[in-house]
Formats: C-alpha cells, sequence, structure tokens
C-alpha cells in the first residue's frame, strides 16, 4: 500500500465565518445602550480573544493544532502536531462525509485528539484519498 501523507492547511471558508462572525461580535455591543466603559472593555476583549482564537486555532498555529496525519502499515496513525509526533489508533466515532470528515484518534488509554477537516482543508484528489482510505478502514474494522 503506498504511504501517503496528508498536509492540513486552514479552511478559507471556516477562515471567513469566523472572521465574519468575529467582526459582527466586535460592532454588537455598540448598539445596545449600556456605559461606555463596559462597551470598551467587551470591544477590547473580543479584539484580543478573538485574535488569540484566529492566530493559534483557526490558522493552525497552535502547538496542538494537527498538521500532518499518515497512515502507517500498521494501521496507526502518524500525527503531527507543532511540537509532538504521535500514532494513535483511529476511534470508531470518527465521521467520514462529502464535506467535512471529523477524525478522533485515541492516544493512549485516557488521551484522545480530535480533529475537523473541512473539504478545502486539503486538496481535491487528496481529500478523496483520505475519505476512501477511511471508508476502507471503516469497513475493515466492522468485517474484523
Amino acid at each position: 500500500m503506498r504511504e501517503h501523507v496528508f498536509n492540513l492547511k486552514p479552511s478559507k471558508w471556516f477562515v471567513a465565518q469566523f472572521l465574519l462572525i468575529w467582526i459582527v461580535s466586535l460592532f454588537l455591543p455598540l448598539f445596545f445602550s449600556i456605559p461606555l466603559w463596559v462597551k470598551g472593555c467587551s470591544l477590547l476583549f473580543t479584539l484580543i480573544y478573538g485574535g488569540y482564537l484566529a492566530w493559534n486555532k483557526v490558522l493552525l498555529r497552535s502547538n496542538a493544532s494537527i498538521r500532518t496525519i499518515k497512515l502507517l502499515p500498521t494501521n496507526e496513525w502518524l500525527i503531527k502536531t507543532g511540537n509532538y509526533t504521535h500514532t494513535a489508533k483511529l476511534r470508531g466515532d470518527s465521521i467520514v462525509s462529502a464535506k467535512v470528515i471529523i477524525l478522533r484518534f485515541q492516544l493512549t488509554s485516557w488521551r484522545t485528539l480530535s480533529t475537523v477537516i473541512l473539504k478545502d482543508t486539503l486538496l481535491y484528489d487528496e481529500y478523496r484519498k483520505l475519505t476512501i482510505m477511511l471508508n476502507l478502514e471503516k469497513k475493515e474494522a466492522s468485517n474484523s
């Protein structure tokens, strides 16, 4: 079996949705009749926390963000995050569909790692290959 390495990149659709919600939440307090200092505090908090979320989570720059996944010949997955490389088993409650893939990995008996892969997170062919590989793995797991 050929080895496939899937390098995840930020989803343009998710980035656009996040920015839209962030901008709306920045200006929403301005329309309420609350004291000016509360408006200023909420604007500052939303600006700082939204910037943190955008930089670390949405753009996959956090050390905990999964950046690369690869299926190993042992049916385990090699997962690369910002600082670490893990091997893990794919959990049965992972979801594979045409537009979104939700992968849940079991690292140890108590630790899991999850990622959401939207259709534009990978190139079209890579997304299709990953979908097929995951469906085949689920079929093999259900047959055994």
